[in-house]
């Protein structure tokens, strides 16, 4: 009679999951149909043997993981014999291959049962029992009980993983467990570890079987499907700080921690698995109304997001040190003490303090310096893989996204053949003039065709800035929590794209803006009070589109900032002289803020004070060709908008000519263009400038910084571009105006490699090479001149 797994009170919240198991199933069981069947014409192919058996492997974890017996057991046995085949310790037959593939069809039938009722029905006991003859070599099945785990298994031996007094999970359940070494699988009562002893092996070490060439494709799956799910897991629990009644919320970050822990375990990650399953109980608690949301169980919850991050950041690192984690897991067990109660209170110790009789592992990173060597003795870690991380090398991409773009690769092909006829029509024609509409017409058609092509191949590249934005309402809780201040963070926008490469750059400068406005711009509870304001301050981060940019605006309405105080600092610091800040206009004095090593704050603390935040966000900023402005008014807030581009591959470019030169200057920098008066031309010590409205602007001459020879010597200006980077402005003297046109950035190639001033070429629409101007290296020459 065949063993079930008892499933899970969360079976029913699980439907996408069991939907996206049952895909991948059908996939593996087709492959593994086809596998089996090459492998009885080439029973030698030893790789052929390793992908059947990783096939086998992963269907077993995946059926584990929802508490699929039938699937889990029947792949299990199946995986033991293809481990002896590849070992070379049995010789396929065809009596074996008929076993094998007879458990084939049962595993269809099975994955048939879960895709229509979600549960399975056949007992496989029966080819079970056949399998287990072919591993012992005789028909007959010893008789004996056997114990079924949760558990993942390295070349053919299980890890053996027990969890007990988990009301949350019905993953702590019974499987086989076989020894590579013996002939015969070796079966065991696993022992229920009680729950003070798992927590002090929590130092168990992670499977090195996970980093192997083979399980490279699902190791990079894993890192990136539980980085999307902290980052969710992160922003959910804020809310839930918020909206503590919210019960389809708390379903959803219990679902949250549960994958988590299904997958780390099917992988070996130990620790990661037992922490979540920590979180998981307290979750179920607080979701059947055992316990109640409270701000020091919030702390425990996301003490314990971060300790899943770092040990996925040391999963991404391959770092098989053993990690103490009993004060997280402390924390979370003093939630659970009593109905509504509070944790016991923990010694709270410096973040550079020595644990006590244990040494920090040399070869952490300095943000894990407070983590412990657990005791007892650690694996030696693997070498570190060299090259980009994971998420640097993927995007995931909507299918509609896909099928858009194969519509319109459709369509080109359509118009090519249109012009092929056309082009064979014109040999001997007498009526040229009817084909050269028709060729016009088609060129029209492909125009259209290649911008929308071009359209969607960029939009596979997008990715919702959300991605960013997610991380914020934690910052700001734990920010204005320390800094007893009571703070709203709203967002919106979270949905507006850009380019991955954007994404990814543009995550630090936000960081230190927000940080910004919550240590400087929003006043203490206080202090609002007496200024008339209410006593929860508010942070506004939002984007939208505006053409072919986005625009991100970052709003407090704190106290804004005072043009005289930010002179006087910039005095006091060596960074403004006194003559310049009496003709400083308001809007130069707020952007003196991102002036390296300018800070308004008292005293240094962790959060400010060493005026290097906004260096970093201006010159961030200025990598991806974007612009900074700033509003502010006193006592009602401050207003920080940064325009960039949607992506750096393609630009929009302003077509300028200088002596017989034509350049492209991207139009993202461009503010205006102007036709300067000569009232409005003046010389201040030795350098051109413009004056325009209250500004006063560095000029470069296009002709002297390229070098361009004139033919009739020095002309005057006839047009200026005015051009911006972060928070510089600069003009630029041209000749003339060309009009715009859209280019694709090309490199100059190793032989030129880097020029001054020059960000790279472009083919225009006439076959000619033309450079692209590079508006950082001209904002700086203007600046030093």
């Amino acid at each position: 009679m065949a063993e079930e797994y008892a499933m899970s009170d969360e079976l029913e919240m699980m439907g996408d999951i069991i939907e996206e198991f049952v895909v991948e199933a059908e996939e593996l069981v087709e492959k593994l149909d086809g596998d089996f069947v090459t492998l009885e014409k080439q029973p030698d192919d030893g790789e052929l043997l390793n992908e059947v058996f990783r096939s086998a492997h992963t269907l077993k974890g995946m059926a584990s993981f929802l508490g699929f017996a039938g699937i889990t057991k029947l792949s299990h046995r199946m995986e033991d014999v293809l481990n002896k085949l590849r070992r070379g310790e049995r010789t396929l037959s065809p009596g074996m291959m008929d076993v094998l593939l007879e458990g084939m069809d049962r595993l269809r039938t099975l994955v048939e049962e879960v895709k229509e009722h979600q549960k399975e029905a056949s007992d496989v006991s029966d080819v079970v029992e056949k399998l287990q003859g072919v591993l012992e070599g005789a028909a007959v099945l010893e008789e004996s009980s056997e114990t079924v785990v949760n558990g993942v298994e390295g070349d053919g031996a299980e890890i053996i993983e027990a969890e007990a007094g988990n009301d949350a999970s019905s993953d702590a359940s019974e499987e086989e467990a076989a020894s590579p070494e013996s002939e015969e699988p070796v079966k065991e009562e696993v022992p229920v570890i009680p729950e003070k002893e798992e927590e002090e092996d929590a130092g168990d070490t992670m499977d090195v079987d996970a980093f192997s060439e083979e399980m490279t494709e699902i190791l990079q799956d894993f890192i990136l499907e539980t980085e999307e799910i902290i980052e969710k897991l992160d922003h959910d629990l804020v809310a839930l700080e918020g909206r503590p009644d919210d019960l389809d919320l708390l379903n959803e970050i219990f679902r949250s921690a549960h994958t988590i822990k299904g997958t780390s375990s099917f992988l070996g990650f130990t620790q990661m698995t037992r922490l979540t399953h920590r979180t998981e109980d307290v979750l179920n608690k607080l979701r059947k109304g055992e316990l109640s949301v409270t701000a020091d169980r919030m702390d425990a919850l996301l003490e314990a997001a971060d300790a899943i991050k770092m040990l996925l950041d040391r999963i991404k690192e391959q770092n098989l040190e053993k990690v103490d984690l009993s004060h997280v897991t402390a924390m979370l067990e003093g939630t659970m003490t009593e109905q509504g109660g509070t944790p016991p209170v923990r010694e709270q110790k410096p973040a550079d303090a020595e644990p006590e009789a244990e040494k920090p592992v040399d070869k952490k990173p300095a943000a894990q310096a407070s983590v412990k060597e657990a005791p007892g003795e650690a694996k030696s870690s693997p070498p570190k893989m060299p090259g980009k991380s994971v998420t640097d090398q993927t995007v995931r991409v909507d299918v509609d996204r896909l099928d858009n773009l194969m519509n319109w690769v459709g369509e080109l092909s359509l118009e090519k053949n249109r012009l092929n006829r056309i082009t064979s029509l014109f040999e001997g024609a007498e009526d040229v003039e009817e084909l050269s509409g028709q060729l016009n017409d088609v060129n029209a058609k492909m125009a259209f065709i290649t911008t929308e092509l071009q359209t969607a191949v960029m939009k596979t590249r997008m990715l919702p800035v959300g991605k960013v934005f997610g991380k914020f309402p934690r910052m700001v809780r734990d920010l204005a929590r320390d800094a007893g201040k009571q703070i709203d963070l709203q967002i919106s926008g979270e949905e507006t794209e850009l380019d991955k490469s954007v994404v990814e750059e543009i995550g630090d400068p936000l960081v230190h803006l927000i940080r910004n406005a919550v240590d400087h711009g929003v006043e203490m509870p206080a202090d609002r009070a007496k200024a008339g304001k209410p006593e929860k301050g508010t942070v506004k981060l939002c984007a939208e589109h505006q053409g072919n940019h986005i625009v991100i605006a970052i709003e407090d309405d704190g106290k804004g900032m005072d043009p005289e105080v930010l002179k006087k600092k910039a005095i006091e610091k060596g960074i403004l002289a006194e003559a310049d800040a009496e003709r400083m206009s308001d809007r130069d004095a707020w952007n003196l803020i991102f002036a390296p090593g300018f800070s308004t704050a008292a005293k240094v603390t962790s959060v400010s004070g060493r005026g290097v935040g906004m260096d970093v966000v201006k010159t961030n900023v200025a990598k991806l060709n974007g612009i900074i402005d700033i509003d502010s008014e006193l006592g009602v807030g401050t207003k920080i908008l940064i325009k960039l581009p949607l992506t750096l591959a393609i630009v929009n470019g302003l077509l300028v000519k200088v002596s017989d030169e034509i350049y492209i200057i991207p139009l993202v920098s461009v503010l205006e263009t102007v036709r300067p008066q000569p009232e409005q031309m003046s010389t201040i010590n030795g350098r051109e400038v413009i004056r325009l409205r209250d500004h006063v602007l560095p000029l470069l001459r296009f002709d002297e910084v390229y070098n361009v020879p004139r033919n009739n010597g020095h002309m005057d200006i006839p047009y200026v571009v005015v051009v911006a980077l972060a928070d510089k402005q600069i003009g630029l003297a041209v000749d003339d105006m060309m009009g715009q046109e859209e280019v694709v950035i090309k490199t100059l190639g190793k032989y030129l490699g880097d020029m001054q001033g020059i960000a790279g070429s472009a083919i225009l629409g006439d076959g000619r090479v033309r450079l692209i101007v590079d508006v950082a290296d001209l904002v700086r020459m203007g600046k030093e001149e």
